[in-house]
């Protein structure tokens, strides 16, 4: 498979040119793409901006994108989550962070992006809003993400 993208690296502006010009680099032929995440997050603007991409990428061009963890942390652990088939190896930690502020913001706007966060997590996962709350910031094993549905497929190594 060629369609691989590595997610190595902080969430930010620079990420996102890096994940749209390796999406319109894709080959039409495969229509998985692989998204091989070993981060420790950033902003999430920077992964709202990917997921627009992988909306479209999805709806209209009929990729379906896989997410392999090796480090899923903060807005890397949101983007693993976004993807439909989500991959674990031996050695797969995953991390759930709730939005902090960078500088001043009204606390009812960063209220409603820890919910939006939460609700997001509750969806694609096995998870109750008391379980994320006090999980939040403890490594999770490959086993973790497995019973608590975060991640749906085991694999023997991701390179």
């Amino acid at each position: 498979m060629n369609n691989i993208i590595d997610i190595n690296r902080r969430f930010n502006d620079e990420l996102v040119s890096y994940v749209k010009y390796g999406l319109k680099d894709m080959s039409n032929d495969e229509k998985e793409i692989i998204f091989r995440i070993n981060s420790f997050g950033g902003s999430n603007l920077a992964l709202q901006k990917i997921k627009g991409f992988m909306y479209f990428m999805e709806k209209y061009k009929g990729y379906k994108f896989i997410g392999q963890a090796k480090h899923a942390e903060s807005a890397a652990f949101l983007l693993f989550l976004n993807c439909r088939v989500r991959q674990v190896a031996p050695g797969s930690v995953g991390i759930i962070h709730m939005p902090v502020p960078r500088g001043p913001m009204d606390e009812k706007v960063l209220e409603s992006m820890r919910k939006d966060v939460i609700e997001f997590i509750m969806r694609r996962t096995k998870m109750t809003e008391h379980q994320i709350h006090s999980l939040e910031g403890i490594p999770l094993s490959r086993t973790e993400m497995l019973d608590y549905g975060i991640a749906t497929e085991k694999i023997p190594i991701i390179r």
